[in-house]
């Protein structure tokens, strides 16, 4: 059996900062149901049934979320996903140490991250074998769809010109403050309750994706996948060399000091050359970084092969 363990679980009522990993969960369910493969989803509730695995079963887990005792005594298979950068200071150091306590464990574990950058330095301090890290970034998934589509069903007017996905901190107020500067509706949204949220991101012609932190600039996975898999028009801020992957070429990328620019250039296109546009992304990202392939491929047949 594979148990995905979320903490709080999978409730569709469940709101807050777990949503990228309940969607997340939900997609790499998806794509276990493709291949006919049993999973359960599990939180703080199983522990019963988590206490009593034995060394066939699989664990997938996500180093961001709360981690019980009773996961760091599982007898079998563990997939650690990691969605954190380990390069930001204090917080980079507690999820590497998360990593090595966790890849610890076992020594079939295997440690998946959404850049390759994670895994080199992982690699030189620590000297894990290639067939123990997995580069596979969370991509397309059509439960990705199903879940937006249950609350957005059908498309509605688009009166905000720019919407900045993410908390608010000053390098990103900087940009709104500028696009609100030129007569633009800019706003950062980051809603507790994920129904408000899809709400906003439903009405906003543009989506930028701009990094909190200055230590490291990675390609943000976890909120493109939700919003490419959903049609959204989205600007990500450049990433550093070492985060570029050739793979991911389609994807519209600015320099902090040009996406102002940039979102004034989409803007004078008009609304229907960024749903063209929109679309033509949404169509390259469903067909070419489907997870159903990507994960079963990168992922799934190494974790049950152990």
């Amino acid at each position: 059996m594979i148990y995905i363990f979320i903490p709080g679980g999978i409730s569709e009522t469940t709101t807050g900062g777990g949503l990228p990993f309940i969607l997340y969960a939900l997609s790499i369910g998806k794509t276990l149901e493709t291949r006919n493969i049993q999973y359960k989803y599990s939180d703080l509730d199983d522990l019963n049934i988590l206490s009593n695995a034995t060394e066939d079963d699989n664990l997938i887990i996500w180093t961001a979320l709360g981690h019980c005792e009773l996961v760091f005594n599982f007898k079998g298979n563990m997939l650690i996903i990691n969605s954190e950068s380990l390069y930001t200071k204090e917080r980079g150091i507690h999820f590497k140490e998360i990593i090595i306590q966790l890849m610890s464990l076992n020594d079939t574990n295997i440690i998946c991250d959404y850049t390759n950058k994670n895994l080199k330095l992982l690699k030189k301090d620590d000297n894990y074998p290639d067939n123990r890290m997995i580069y596979c970034p969370f991509t397309y998934s059509e439960a990705l769809e199903h879940h937006y589509n249950n609350i957005i069903p059908t498309p509605v007017i688009k009166d905000i010109d720019v919407l900045l996905f993410g908390c608010g901190n000053p390098r990103r107020q900087n940009i709104i403050n500028n696009l609100n500067s030129r007569g633009h509706r800019a706003y950062i949204h980051c809603d507790v309750d994920y129904k408000k949220l899809y709400r906003v991101i439903s009405r906003s012609k543009i989506v930028i994706i701009v990094n909190y932190y200055l230590e490291d600039f990675p390609i943000d996975f976890y909120r493109l996948s939700f919003l490419l898999s959903n049609k959204c028009f989205v600007i990500n801020e450049t990433p550093e060399e070492e985060s570029k992957d050739d793979n991911f070429n389609k994807l519209i990328y600015a320099p902090y000091k040009e996406i102002v620019n940039t979102c004034e250039y989409w803007l004078k296109q008009g609304v229907d050359k960024i749903n063209e546009s929109a679309e033509l992304q949404y169509q390259w990202w469903k067909n070419e970084h489907n997870m159903d392939i990507t994960l079963s491929t990168k992922v799934l047949n190494s974790l049950i092969s152990n």
